[in-house]
């Protein structure tokens, strides 16, 4: 029989889990989009599309760091983000 702590703790990681998928569909959107106006949108379009890409790449350092998954390079890599996205200077000033 589970104890009331171990239910908590299952729920937990479930919402983790929902909230990490969540974070990890919105950066990919957020890329693609961006990827695909590139060359054919104003530059305003363009620094709106960066500004949502951005703040879905912090997003989801922030939920992979909530579930104790601290290095951001795998995102990167992953995502292939580019630098005009990450933070003035191209990457986060703690790596």
């Amino acid at each position: 029989m589970s104890s009331g702590l171990a239910v908590l703790e299952h729920e937990l990681i479930a919402e983790q889990a929902s909230a990490l998928g969540h974070s990890n569909r919105a950066a990919d959107a957020a890329l693609v989009k961006l990827t695909e106006r590139e060359g054919q949108g104003t530059e305003a379009e363009i620094e709106m599309l960066v500004d949502d890409a951005a703040e879905c790449e912090w997003a989801l350092f922030i939920q992979r760091e909530a579930c104790g998954m601290s290095n951001g390079r795998d995102v990167i890599k992953q995502y292939y983000v580019p630098g005009k996205i990450l933070a003035p200077g191209g990457r986060p000033a703690s790596w």
